[in-house]
């Protein structure tokens, strides 16, 4: 017995230890917790171990027996993770409204998370954007966790970015701070916490996306130059390939781009145009690459270079001018106020329009030569910036920040009086049906259209100037179209292409110069394979840059294509509502007919290509039933009547001898070529429901009413 209880006591105070020394902290699903104090898996095997041979107990090593169980890694291959908090709340964004700053803030923030190999090393970037208070340098300062909730600041880390590396695989965490100086008037500043985990291997990318800020960067030095920041991201996510970012040689006039950043800065010389942005992803080659594997994965991305206002300077009298803001102005956000500074000199606002766009329909002469066009935005609800506490923010005039009402660049306008006159038509015919002119109907899969467009020159005196320059038309067609080919007449131009526009099949002619006299052709030959639009109105464009004017546009005259089914659709009202009546005595019910009943009896669209007369009939099926809880019929005497007037001037008196439905009644016959139209309560004025015989049980009856469509004689 005193055996047994030593044993006992040994083996209970073994499992003690074990215990205490395994101890964990639960975490939530998802997630993993370490407590760095505790000692490693061989410490606590050591520490047992030792116990037992001070006991004087017998240990069988058990050579023999295999292990069941899984084998757990080595404790460096897994990425330990502990419930971090930041050091602080992430502070509030800069403050900005169109290229000024209010507030500091960081403009760059480090990712919220990094995907690195370990043996390299990387540069983790920041930016801050000042406001215009702030005039003396910003002082850095960069903390890495250190467990049980201690951040310890990096030495020597006293810039915006800062390089690091691990020798092996773990996970890190960094924050930032920045003092914006004076700091009377900006508070410290705190980066987002960023966590950093070092794989043992690379992980490749398969695709790579890239978004930005905006499409738009301005070249007006009234918004300081202001930059946009481009991002890319790799897939999967975790992919550890660096990436950078870049523009073509032939487009760095225009802006200049931070290849690590991919902060985007237009150049301060005006010119405009757009330039494509290209974020290039190197992927490392893993051990397992497949035939897919790639080393360099692109996306690029298209950035309008532009000033903030854009528009004509230059137009033909009677023709529109057309002016636009760019970039994206949610109007529950912003206003919109337009100016017009006319040729005396006085400003005047231009009424009755808020939104990004401003266009002068036809212009004048007399009215619209030499004016200037501007716009002013601000912001719709503005309240001072304040800080995190919700304190205003003060300038540096020691007041609340107030808002800015930022103006446009202006564009001045000159009117010309001689335009081009430039005749054009368009005409559109189905080859199977001969249709011909500025509207097909009933277009039918299968069929083949061709699309002429004609143009001739009949351009006099000044306006004569305009022969010979080269243009582009852009014919855009519709979804259920197939481009066959193409062709001229008496044209010359530089290219034709079939391409897409805004997924949307189209024919682009360039360089195309209109001829004088009888003009020519430009023709579209497609086949109809679906019918995904039931109809399109082509609107083609023709715009040149004629020695006076920017983007000319011709006007061409519209065509039109039905390309509904050929078909007729037949759609009945469900319920006749007629009611409840009490059993008193025969009774003629009429329906009820309100605001809440369905305008027609019965709804027809009559889509046939080929209009045969037709005879429209309906009748009863049997007579009036409901149904009981078994399933069993119980009838009454019940009929739908058809009464008509009596045959006696403005009487509104009904026959009593009706047409009983219990046969077929024609509603319709129609002639050949005609459109039957849908059936109208005002039809069936006379229709009524008859109740002959008043010994029947109270319930809901129904019947119903079959209709026919035949061929009439």
């Amino acid at each position: 017995m005193r055996l047994i209880f030593i044993l006992v006591v040994l083996t209970t105070s073994i499992l003690f230890l074990f215990g205490l020394f395994s101890e964990r902290t639960t975490a939530a699903i998802g997630e993993v917790t370490e407590d760095t104090n505790l000692p490693e898996d061989t410490q606590k095997e050591a520490i047992i171990d030792s116990f037992l041979s001070k006991s004087e107990i017998e240990i069988n090593d058990n050579k023999d027996v295999k292990d069941q169980s899984p084998l757990s890694p080595e404790p460096r291959s897994l990425l330990r993770e502990e419930r971090v908090k930041p050091m602080h709340d992430e502070s509030s964004p800069a403050f900005r409204v169109m290229g000024w700053y209010f507030k500091a803030g960081y403009s760059l923030q480090p990712k919220y998370e990094y995907w690195l190999v370990a043996g390299k090393p990387y540069v983790l970037r920041t930016k801050i954007a000042k406001n215009s208070a702030s005039f003396i340098d910003t002082e850095y300062h960069w903390y890495q966790y250190k467990g049980n909730d201690y951040w310890e600041q990096l030495k020597h880390e006293h810039s915006k970015e800062i390089t690091f590396e691990a020798d092996h695989e773990e996970t890190r965490y960094y924050q930032a701070t920045a003092q914006v100086w004076p700091s009377i008037f900006n508070p410290l500043l705190y980066s987002r916490m960023t966590k950093v985990n070092f794989l043992p291997k690379p992980v490749e990318a398969k695709g790579l996306k890239l978004t930005s800020d905006s499409d738009y960067i301005y070249v007006d030095k009234e918004l300081n130059y202001q930059s946009i920041f481009l991002e890319a991201t790799p897939d999967p996510i975790n992919a550890t390939g660096e990436i950078l970012y870049s523009v073509k040689n032939s487009q760095k006039s225009l802006a200049t781009i931070d290849p690590h950043t991919g902060e985007l800065f237009p150049n301060k010389n005006g010119q405009e145009g757009d330039i494509e942005v290209t974020a290039t992803l190197t992927n490392e080659k893993p051990d397992n690459a497949d035939k897919h594997y790639k080393n360099k994965i692109t996306a690029t991305k298209v950035i309008h270079v532009t000033h903030l206002l854009t528009g004509d300077t230059q137009v033909y009298q009677h023709t529109p001018a057309n002016y636009q803001i760019n970039g994206n102005f949610n109007e529950k956000d912003f206003k919109i106020d337009w100016y017009r500074i006319e040729s005396s000199g006085r400003t005047s606002s231009i009424p009755n329009n808020s939104t990004n766009k401003y266009s002068i329909p036809s212009t004048e002469i007399d009215n619209d030569d030499n004016i200037e066009i501007f716009a002013k935005i601000s912001e719709r609800n503005y309240k001072p910036p304040v800080d995190e506490q919700g304190n205003p923010i003060l300038g540096s005039d020691g007041k609340p920040i107030p808002q800015k009402i930022v103006e446009t660049n202006h564009i001045r306008l000159n009117v010309v009086s001689s335009s081009p006159n430039i005749r054009s038509s368009y005409y559109i015919e189905n080859s199977n049906t001969k249709e011909r002119g500025e509207k097909l109907a009933r277009v039918k899969v299968g069929d083949k259209l061709r699309h002429d467009i004609t143009f001739a020159d009949s351009s006099t005196g000044d306006s004569k100037s305009f022969a010979g320059q080269r243009g582009e038309l852009i014919v855009f067609l519709s979804q259920n179209e197939k481009i066959d080919e193409t062709g001229v007449i008496n044209f010359n131009y530089d290219k034709i292409i079939k391409t897409k526009i805004n997924n949307r099949p189209a024919v682009k002619v360039s360089g195309l110069i209109v001829p004088p006299l009888n003009g020519g052709t430009f023709t579209i030959s497609t086949e109809i394979i679906n019918k995904s639009e039931k109809e399109f109105v082509y609107k083609p464009k023709y715009s040149i840059n004629t020695k006076k004017t920017k983007n000319y546009e011709t006007k061409i005259n519209t065509t039109y294509a039905d390309f509904s089914e050929d078909k007729i659709t037949f759609k009945p009202v469900k319920k006749i509502p007629f009611g409840e009546h009490l059993k008193l005595s025969q009774v003629l019910l009429s329906p009820i007919v309100n605001k809440d009943t369905p305008p027609y009896f019965v709804e027809i669209k009559d889509d046939r290509r080929i209009k045969d007369p037709r005879r429209i009939t309906v009748r009863t099926e049997g007579n009036f039933y409901r149904e009981t809880y078994s399933n069993k019929k119980i009838f009454a005497h019940m009929f739908l009547k058809l009464l008509k007037l009596k045959d006696v001037k403005e009487s509104e008196e009904w026959e009593e001898s009706g047409i009983n439905l219990n046969e077929n009644y024609t509603v319709i016959n129609s002639d050949y070529n005609e459109t039957i139209e849908s059936i109208p309560w005002s039809k069936f004025k006379g229709l009524r429901l008859f109740i002959e015989d008043l010994n029947y049980n109270p319930g809901n009856y129904k019947t119903h009413l079959i209709w026919d469509f035949n061929n009439a004689p």
